[in-house]
């Protein structure tokens, strides 16, 4: 199997950058639009809650309901779906928005003082969900349990936040991760600055410049490692070098001195073919150690 592997340091850190990006922001999505559903909740149920108390604070001393002109339109009219049931403490229904919200409420338990939150799926034959609270509120007659309900409020709400948060907000995901990414991609590269001068650095560095060392100032702590343990290479071969120059220079000093014997040797021999061809190789070894 063929691996693909970016030899880039500066693309490497970058993709990660990037992905890391990607998944933060991901995750920061996620968590506003939960933050933004517990929200919706909320203010659903602090509606419902409010519109619970006033229909408590309705009903009259007489037992009977009176409902203000604008939760009386409310409840009314066909086209808006909210339903009321409003129940004395032994569960005795005192007055109901429809004869459907009126028969659930009758097999249900008393609610609590705190609101108890239903959801009501395929309710009144239709494929409409209702959404609301119960509760246990004091009014002039006593204690009433009051129910009510709506259809779908709180989703509908829900998708025109989040709607709203997509048209004005989502665009700038897309060019905040770009921004960040052209940011990241330009502090990576100045903070790889130093390794590029230290590989100039080391090109120079020849046989003939063998004291030539790594830079190790002002680097960064994950990089002076590396620096100073090819500085001390450096240093052994350096050491290396002059040994192995001392050896050189010994062995033509050594070699020098019988070479001048043997050449005198030769120039006193009578001459022919055989020994002129030696005092050739003998004038190549002088011209090897001189070297």
């Amino acid at each position: 199997m063929i691996r693909f592997r970016i030899n880039s340091l500066e693309l490497r850190l970058a993709g990660l950058m990037g992905a890391l990006l990607l998944a933060t922001t991901a995750l920061a999505v996620a968590v506003l639009f939960l933050e933004t559903n517990s929200a919706v909740r909320s203010l659903s149920n602090q509606n419902l809650l409010e519109r619970a108390r006033l229909l408590s604070q309705s009903v009259l001393s007489t037992g009977s309901p009176m409902l203000p002109s604008d939760l009386a339109s409310l409840y009314d009219d066909p086209e808006q779906p909210e339903m009321y049931a409003i129940r004395e403490s032994n569960g005795t229904v005192l007055a109901a928005s429809n004869p459907d919200i009126r028969r659930w409420v009758t097999t249900q338990a008393m609610p609590a003082s705190e609101p108890g939150i239903f959801k009501l799926e395929n309710f009144r034959s239709t494929t409409q969900e209702y959404y609301g609270l119960s509760i246990l509120l004091d009014s002039s007659t006593g204690p009433l349990a009051v129910t009510v309900a709506n259809a779908g409020d709180d989703d509908s709400l829900l998708h025109a936040m989040m709607e709203e948060f997509a048209e004005d907000v989502a665009w700038v995901i897309p060019v905040f991760i770009l921004v960040t990414l052209l940011v990241g991609t330009f502090a990576i590269r100045s903070g790889l600055k130093p390794v590029r001068e230290i590989a100039e650095q080391a090109a120079a560095i020849e046989p003939e410049a063998m004291s030539v060392r790594l830079n190790e100032k002002n680097l960064p702590v994950e990089i002076r490692p590396l620096v100073e343990a090819v500085n001390k290479a450096l240093d052994r071969l350096e050491a290396g070098f002059d040994q192995q120059r001392r050896f050189t220079a010994n062995a033509a000093h050594e070699l020098r001195t019988p070479l001048t014997i043997i050449t005198g040797a030769l120039d006193m021999l009578p001459g022919n073919g055989d020994i002129e061809k030696i005092k050739v190789d003998v004038a190549r070894m002088n011209r090897l150690i001189d070297q």
